[in-house]
């Protein structure tokens, strides 16, 4: 599967982090890049090529360590979900 994540402008350039729920953070991180769409500009991370299984997302080296967001990957199928 694989996971889009929607954000907001402010968080271009840095770093998401991602972990499979009730493991360690391991470091693997995507970072926010601006996408040009036929509408405009949108800010989004991407994950690729993850196994199916829950998931927790951060902002690595935020000053708040806890994920902000859980979300549930299926199988050969983009999970897509706005930042909190």
């Amino acid at each position: 599967g694989a996971v889009v994540i929607d954000t907001p402008p402010w968080l271009e350039g840095r770093e998401i982090e991602i972990r499979k729920v009730g493991t360690e953070w391991r470091g693997v991180h995507t970072a926010v890049r601006a996408r040009l769409i036929p509408t405009g500009t949108q800010f989004a991370a991407v994950f690729g090529s993850l196994a199916e299984g829950r998931y927790d997302l951060r902002v690595r080296g935020g000053l708040d360590e806890c994920a902000v967001l859980s979300l549930e990957v299926r199988s050969a199928l983009v999970t897509y979900s706005p930042w909190p």
